[in-house]
């Protein structure tokens, strides 16, 4: 499990290494706000009929920091502290 604190001048973006797309296994990229706070969330997904075991530790992602230059908008949405799910519905913000 990663945890991220990002400052108001850097975002993150976070790519599956292709490792696992050669085993049959999708996981998810996605990117983090300016100011995030919390630990990475992805899914995962096997293409393959067979089960597959991902080793506590494994290496799968990649993650790549971006300096923002200028003023940025700072996440402030329910997710930071790294939320997964709730419990009832919610507004997005």
């Amino acid at each position: 499990v990663e945890k991220l604190n990002l400052p108001e001048n850097l975002l993150a973006l976070f790519t599956p290494r292709s490792t696992l797309y050669r085993s049959g296994i999708y996981i998810f990229g996605g990117q983090t706000a300016p100011g995030y706070r919390g630990e990475l969330t992805t899914g995962i997904y096997n293409f393959r009929d067979e089960k597959f075991e991902l080793e506590m530790g494994a290496r799968v992602l990649h993650l790549m920091f971006f300096e923002v230059k200028g003023k940025s908008n700072l996440y402030r949405g329910q997710w930071q502290g790294g939320r997964i799910t709730t419990k009832k519905k919610e507004k997005q913000i």
